[in-house]
C-alpha cells in the first residue's frame, strides 16, 4: 500500500468514525438511552478527543484535493497494521462504553462513565496522535490549539 492511499483510508475512517459515534450518542438519545443533559455532556467530552483530527485529515483532504501523487512511496506492513490498530481499538473503545452507558451495563453512575471516557482519552490519545501526526499536520494543529488558550 502506497503513503497516500494509508492516509486516504485512515483519514476517511476517522472522519466517518467521529460523526457516527456522535449520531450513535444522539440516536441513544433518542431510544432513552441518555438524558438530555448526558447527552449533550457526551457529546462535548467525545468532541474534542476527535476534533483536533479531524479537523487536521479535513483540511489534509481539502488541500490535496487536486494534487494528483501517483509516485507514493509504499510503506511497510507494520506501519500500517499500527495506523490501523491504534486508531481502531480507540474507537471501538469509545462506542463500547458509549453502548455500555446507554443500556447502564457496567456504569453505576454518569460520572463513571464520564471518567472512563477521560481515562480512555489519555490512554490512547498519546498513541492516536503519534499515529496521526505521522500523516497529517497535526502538530501544528494542537500547537496552535494551545496558543489560543
Amino acid at each position: 500500500m502506497t503513503e497516500i492511499q494509508l492516509k486516504t483510508r485512515i483519514g476517511l475512517s476517522i472522519v466517518i468514525s467521529h460523526f457516527s459515534i456522535l449520531l450513535l450518542v444522539v440516536v441513544l438519545f433518542l431510544f432513552g438511552g441518555f438524558i438530555f443533559e448526558e447527552m449533550t455532556t457526551t457529546i462535548a467530552l467525545i468532541i474534542p478527543m476527535f476534533g483536533i483530527y479531524t479537523s487536521a485529515i479535513i483540511k489534509h483532504i481539502i488541500a490535496n484535493r487536486k494534487i494528483l501523487q501517483t509516485d507514493s512511496e509504499m510503506v511497510t506492513k507494520d506501519y500500517i497494521f499500527i495506523s490501523f490498530m491504534i486508531p481502531s481499538i480507540f474507537i471501538i473503545f469509545i462506542i463500547s462504553i458509549v453502548i455500555l452507558k446507554a443500556f447502564n451495563i457496567g456504569f453505576t453512575s454518569f460520572e463513571q462513565f464520564k471518567t472512563m471516557l477521560a481515562i480512555g482519552e489519555t490512554m490512547f490519545g498519546a498513541y492516536f496522535g503519534i499515529v496521526l501526526s505521522s500523516m497529517f499536520n497535526i502538530n501544528t494543529e494542537v500547537e496552535k490549539a494551545n496558543n489560543k488558550k
